[in-house]
């Protein structure tokens, strides 16, 4: 009976869509004005949950509940194996394995990171979305379309009902007959107007409720946000923390490339005062070169600079008595470490003091001056700046023979250590300055530093010190006092004085550059404070004492302590 029903009412709906389709029959409309607008709104809801969940799980690199297996699957854990892989094979002595060992850490780092993100992007904002495309959407769905059905029966109803209405006013048939049949038809049409209505109002209250979770949809999106900035939080953090260490490992690897490498970074790392390419060039000249015919004027061949150059860049043992006949290399090599320094040798902050104290005329005030503003330089900078100067000094006393007096000295060296940072080099208006400048360094080396020096080859491995003081300046004076009025004429005499003076004796080797000596050490040695000095006067300035007890007072420098060889 149910079965007979069910096929009735088919055939009855089929027949009523088919009467108005051919505008035969009346239609009610499903919807009315609000449930349209609600059903707008709805589906406006559903489109934007379909693409954003669509295209989040699209951004996601992995799936499944396994953390492990998830991450395993990320591109960044592949690379992470690769790095460690390639780090292992370089091995332990490789400053670019050992790089490619820590940035595959953070690869793996960055893989659990992501997977943690995924796994919470999945949880808290896709499957909140998929859960109304899943639950409310359908439910929508069916009871519209139990609606559609249910208005088409009550459609179907009403025309049946008029038709047995007209029926019974034109007496056509049994009239008792089409009484009973009209009253039963109003009966089903009353039942199904009834049944549109609850189905309606069920509509309108799974619409009204999907509307209401706008709010916690939005709140997905907020999640959503909010892990995203989780993920990106954690990621940076163990990043900023694996940076300083990644650096620490490349500041403190001996073997990087010197060219263009830092004078104190260098020094430290290889524990030594001097520059390994300075002293190696240094002792290699005066070794062979003293004598060289335009030593550091004229250019070696640019092929040969650049292999050594490269050489010394990678730390191959290097025997530099092969360059015996080839001295302009070594020159041009020296001329170019100088150059490629991030900071000249004469600093960058005591560029326009040196400029100005360039320019003064009185030749003693001048050099006095100088004197106090080399007092200035890093200890770094100082060291090899005197030691660099001395050697000049020593090839300026070849000239008659290597034709390179102070003058043509300073002409080619200031340009690669007095230079300005923002033009990479001494401009066009103060190259003469500049040049004036070095030679007075040069000319009377002497002067401004009395210390002896020995152009001898350290061991990297050993000695980490290549300027060696006279014992005896220790107890009297440093590398930054001036020597007294009465033991040291002005530079003018103390040059011409030199003339008639015995040559130093100076112990010269053919050098070899050996691999450098690892400092394992964690800690960085920390310079002791050099003491404050007077600067003395300049040559042949200041009152003169009446009696023999005060020139000899006036002939000792005064000293705020005497200094011990830790100070110096």
């Amino acid at each position: 009976m149910i079965k007979k029903d069910a096929v009735k009412k088919h055939m009855n709906r089929m027949r009523q869509l088919a009467n108005q389709n051919l505008g035969r029959a009346e239609k009610t409309e499903v919807l009315n004005e609000d449930l349209q607008h609600c059903e707008k709104r709805v589906d406006q809801i559903k489109h934007a949950c379909q693409n954003t969940t669509k295209k989040l799980s699209a951004c996601l690199q992995s799936q499944g509940m396994d953390v492990e297996k998830r991450m395993k699957k990320l591109p960044h854990f592949a690379l992470a194996q690769t790095m460690e892989e390639s780090g292992k094979e370089l091995g332990e002595n490789s400053i670019f394995g050992n790089m490619l060992v820590q940035a595959s850490d953070v690869s793996s780092t960055l893989a659990l990171e992501l997977t943690s993100f995924e796994t919470s992007l999945e949880k808290f904002v896709i499957a909140p979305l998929s859960g109304v495309l899943e639950n409310e959407i359908p439910a929508i769905s069916t009871v519209k379309k139990k609606l559609t059905k249910l208005t088409l029966d009550l459609d179907s109803s009403k025309s049946r009902y008029h038709q047995a209405v007209r029926g019974t006013q034109y007496g056509k048939t049994n009239f008792a007959e089409m009484a009973s049949k009209t009253e039963v038809l109003k009966v089903e049409q009353e039942e199904s107007q009834k049944k549109v209505n609850q189905t309606r109002d069920q509509l309108s209250m799974e619409m009204m409720t999907l509307i209401t979770k706008e709010g916690e949809l939005a709140r997905t999106l907020i999640d959503y946000v909010e892990s995203q900035a989780q993920y990106h939080r954690n990621a940076l953090a163990k990043l900023e923390r694996m940076i300083p260490a990644m650096k620490q490992i490349l500041e403190r690897d001996v073997l990087q490339p010197i060219f263009g490498c830092a004078l104190e970074d260098h020094l430290k790392v290889t524990e030594r005062e001097i520059a390994l390419v300075i002293e190696a060039c240094v002792i290699t000249l005066v070794t062979f070169g003293l004598e060289e015919e335009g030593l550091f004027r004229l250019a070696g061949s640019q092929s040969k600079i650049k292999k050594l150059k490269a050489m010394f860049d990678s730390w191959v043992e290097i025997d530099m008595g092969e360059y015996e006949k080839d001295l302009h290399t070594v020159a041009g090599v020296l001329k170019m470490y100088l150059r490629e320094l991030p900071e000249p040798l004469l600093t960058s902050e005591l560029y326009d003091e040196f400029l100005q104290a360039g320019s003064i005329q009185d030749s003693d005030t001048r050099l006095q001056t100088l004197w106090t503003i080399a007092n200035k330089l890093p200890t770094y900078n100082d060291k090899n700046f005197r030691y660099l100067m001395k050697f000049l000094n020593k090839v300026s006393q070849h000239s008659e023979v290597n034709k390179m007096n102070t003058s043509n000295l300073a002409l080619v060296i200031a340009p690669n250590i007095l230079w300005t940072e923002k033009e990479r080099g001494v401009s066009v208006t103060s190259t003469a300055m500049a040049s004036l400048i070095i030679e007075s360094f040069i000319a009377y080396a002497d002067w401004f530093f009395p210390e002896v020096i020995e152009f001898e080859l350290s061991d990297a491995a050993t000695k980490r010190n290549s300027l060696e003081r006279n014992s005896a300046m220790l107890d009297q004076t440093d590398s930054r006092h001036s020597p007294s009025p009465e033991s040291k004429d002005s530079p003018l005499q103390t040059h011409v004085a030199k003339e008639h003076q015995t040559k130093e004796h100076v112990h010269s080797q053919t050098p070899t550059i050996l691999a450098p000596h690892v400092n394992n050490s964690t800690t960085t040695p920390v310079e002791s404070p050099r003491q404050k000095r007077r600067a003395p006067l300049a040559p042949g300035r200041g009152p003169k004492p009446h009696s023999s007890a005060e020139r000899d007072v006036a002939a000792k420098p005064a000293l705020a302590s005497k200094p011990n060889k830790h100070s110096l």
